[in-house]
């Protein structure tokens, strides 16, 4: 189990974008990182009031769960608990399941894990890409009938991070697009299909 406050930047990217920067860190032929994100809330939405996200991430061979909580545009903290194995997307929410720390979480927000219910399910495949001022995750995203571009940059020093990035999208001639999280692009998505 993880506690760890997370500093990240995110621009959105065009496909055309996206397959240039794929070319620029030679990502062409390096297979990525498959993720299936299922979020949950419960149906009045405790969570997103909270500007919390909580979610199952389901790897090849194992998964993890996190709580992500929201303390300025950039920065969350995130509690993950990772598991050996892939759990059933269709589990059944238990503190013995998700552990003491993200159970302590929904105590202290009041929030009855119970009433928790899926959401939103999303589809990553990722490129991780380690430099000097932190982790990229080049990232194509799909839910529902949407496919989505975005780089990431997880970074301890987010003045440096910032930087960096910017001096990458200039070289590579790519807007700076401001991100929402993945979460609040594919609800939006939802409300609006």
């Amino acid at each position: 189990m993880s506690i760890q406050i997370e500093k990240e930047i995110k621009t959105m990217l065009s496909q055309n974008d996206f397959n240039r920067l794929q070319s620029f860190f030679s990502l062409n032929s390096i297979e990525p990182i498959k993720q299936v994100n299922i979020y949950f809330d419960t149906l009045d939405q405790q969570l997103k009031k909270k500007k919390a996200a909580f979610r199952l991430r389901l790897f090849d061979n194992t998964s993890e769960w996190t709580i992500k909580q929201t303390q300025s545009e950039l920065t969350a903290i995130e509690i993950t608990k990772e598991n050996d194995q892939r759990l059933d997307e269709n589990i059944k929410l238990s503190k013995d399941i998700l552990g003491s720390e993200i159970s302590a979480f929904f105590e202290k927000e009041a929030i009855d894990i119970d009433q928790l219910e899926k959401t939103i399910q999303l589809t990553t495949l990722r490129w991780n890409i380690e430099v000097d001022d932190g982790l990229l995750a080049l990232d194509q995203s799909t839910y529902y009938d949407q496919v989505d571009y975005e780089l990431e940059l997880e970074t301890s020093n987010l003045v440096e991070g910032q930087i960096y990035l910017d001096k990458l999208l200039k070289q590579l001639d790519i807007p700076f697009q401001k991100a929402d999280k993945k979460i609040a692009r594919a609800s939006k998505h939802a409300q609006n299909r």
